[in-house]
């Protein structure tokens, strides 16, 4: 699944506010998302969503926790 950083941030991994990335790693995603350092994406197929992020030709909406 695909995750935004809230906030830049540096330990196991590293990411910079709003940089999207593929994590996999269940017990890091459920510490950062605790911390409020990482939100996770969902990826959209069709409708207009009031939060969009575009990057790489892909549409992705945050979902809320």
């Amino acid at each position: 699944m695909k995750y935004k950083a809230l906030t830049s941030f540096s330990g196991v991994i590293s990411m910079s506010k709003n940089e999207v990335r593929e994590l996999i790693n269940e017990d890091l995603i459920k510490d950062l998302t605790k911390a409020g350092y990482i939100m996770p994406l969902i990826e959209i197929r069709k409708g207009k969503p009031a939060k969009r992020i575009k990057k790489g030709g892909k549409k992705y909406v945050c979902k809320n926790p």
